[in-house]
């Protein structure tokens, strides 16, 4: 079987997404029968993928960059031939939908995972339109697939065709290695990792690090993307990392008390699954799917989305001897609902299913 995967980004969630089951489809159908499209400027020299890409030229998120992806997309359907074509995030969903770009052939699966629905990231008129076309192109796949419930449940009311979609929960890996956690002492350390955009609402985050008394130390990994802008930040309790490698993030996570995701709206929140990989809780706001990802005072807390004073207060009260007997749980959830092996069998079981 050869499948072809399709993505208009490599920043965040979705490259460690296709980290994850790449691999393991190399293995179960050969390393020449994987290829993925995917932009030149989000390609590191070391990236773990770089064999399996073929790129298109993304300066900017432009007409001329999707112009792009869809020249190389046709192509790369009468080229290589796939059996499958695995289609990751909105905008690549859009290009490579377009009717005329999807050769056809009786046998073939067209999948489509928008790995966080963008309609529920909007109100109004522009949640409207991208429900609309999400709703009209739906048709044009196989399978749509849904990185959570609360993904599942955002799309049943925007009137995505229920029978063509799945939800299959977002997985990693996990570590080769022990996991060693830092023994901390002195003031409480948390960390945030992601985007510096509205969206990942780390202005909350900054705000609520103003208003605690206590002794607490921020950690920050990530830098803007959509804005370009970085933050402006005085108090010397924050500490900025910038980009982070994953050698580098999982030493943060084992360096710090908690996780804080304070997001306004999320899919899914791989980070979270991230800290839970290695054994640290976290506190999330109650927005999209993370307040089911996490049990309240068993892995983590929850706070009102939007909400600095909220936000706040739960840091106000975290202490680490607390914080260290969650410890245990957070590992168990990791790998009892969020390892790999199971995202990985979901989709080669998807791919080998008939229409």
């Amino acid at each position: 079987m050869k499948i072809l995967h399709v993505t208009e980004t490599l920043v965040g969630g979705v490259e460690t997404y296709l980290n994850t089951i790449i691999p393991y489809q190399a293995e179960c159908y050969g390393t020449d029968n994987i290829l993925v499209l995917a932009p030149q400027q989000h390609v590191a020299e070391d990236a773990p993928l770089k064999a399996y890409y073929r790129c298109f030229d993304r300066p900017s998120r432009s007409l001329g960059s999707c112009a792009s992806l869809a020249k190389l997309f046709k192509q790369a359907v009468i080229d290589f031939d796939p059996d499958v074509i695995h289609i990751h995030s909105t905008f690549a969903g859009v290009v490579c939908r377009i009717p005329g770009l999807i050769t056809k052939r009786s046998q073939r699966k067209v999948v489509y995972c928008s790995h966080g629905w963008c309609f529920d990231g909007y109100s109004g008129i522009k949640a409207k339109v991208f429900s609309q076309i999400e709703k009209v192109l739906a048709y044009r796949v196989s399978s749509v697939i849904n990185i959570s419930h609360h993904d599942f449940e955002s799309a049943r009311q925007q009137k995505i065709p229920e029978h063509k979609m799945v939800v299959f929960e977002n997985a990693l890996d996990d570590l080769e290695q022990d996991i060693q956690r830092s023994e901390n002492q002195g003031m409480l350390k948390l960390l945030f990792v992601g985007r510096l955009d509205k969206q990942k609402g780390v202005d909350l985050l900054i705000e609520a690090i103003r208003q605690v008394d206590s002794e607490v130390e921020l950690h920050i990994a990530g830098a803007s993307v959509v804005s370009k802008q970085q933050l402006n930040v005085s108090d010397c309790r924050v500490i900025q990392h910038g980009w982070c490698s994953q050698e580098q993030l999982r030493e943060l996570y084992a360096s710090v008390d908690a996780l804080v995701v304070p997001s306004r709206w999320e899919g899914f929140g791989l980070v979270v699954i991230e800290a839970f990989r290695q054994g640290l809780p976290v506190v999330v706001s109650d927005a999209g799917a993370l307040p089911s990802l996490v049990a309240e005072g068993s892995t983590g807390y929850v706070f009102e989305n939007s909400n600095s004073n909220a936000l706040a207060k739960v840091i106000g009260q975290l202490d680490r001897t607390t914080l260290s007997a969650m410890s245990q749980q957070c590992r168990e959830v990791f790998v009892s609902r969020f390892e790999a092996k199971r995202l990985n069998t979901q989709l080669t079981d998807l791919y080998a299913a008939a229409d």
